[in-house]
């Protein structure tokens, strides 16, 4: 973990620097996420939104950021804004859905954006290896169809990946 206090204390310096530049607070939000430090990334990706033309990657960094912290509608309404500005977004469409499922009253929702994820970027692990754990699958000749519920396993199901283990990248 040495090397990510490193990191902190660089963006810091950076942040300090050029207080106006945003991504600064991004990057530094990413580290301290990638930290376990939630509370710190919630104040720089909020720093960010603050200081800069929106873009679609804090706004993704923060619903990720409210997800790991358990706050899930301030987590859906994160990723809407990332959405609103990037509206091909995957990371974004997967975060909300990770999101929205975590709500029993969401799930249509949530399979809506796998859904539309999966058509917009249908290699990315991400996208396949949530579908999948949710028993959907999205088969070659099944691309642009709604998703449909699997019968068994798949040999694509990629292990350990979760909506709770990216950061989006400016």
């Amino acid at each position: 973990m040495t090397w990510q206090r490193d990191a902190a204390r660089s963006w810091l310096k950076a942040a300090v620097v050029s207080p106006v530049r945003g991504e600064y607070h991004n990057d530094r939000g990413a580290v301290y996420f990638k930290m376990g430090l939630f509370e710190q990334a919630e104040r720089d990706y909020l720093a960010a939104i603050e200081l800069g033309p929106p873009y679609p990657e804090v706004w993704t960094n923060l619903g990720q950021c409210y997800r790991a912290m358990e706050r899930i509608e301030e987590a859906i309404h994160a990723y809407t804004r990332a959405l609103d500005l990037d509206p091909g977004s995957t990371l974004a469409l997967v975060g909300r859905a990770d999101a929205q499922f975590a709500l029993d009253h969401a799930e249509l929702a949530a399979l809506a954006d796998y859904d539309r994820a999966l058509t917009i970027e249908p290699e990315q692990p991400l996208v396949l290896g949530l579908s999948t754990n949710l028993g959907f699958c999205p088969d070659a000749e099944d691309r642009g169809r709604p998703l449909k519920f699997c019968s068994g396993p798949t040999d694509y199901i990629t292990e350990g990946l979760s909506a709770t283990n990216f950061v989006a990248n400016p």
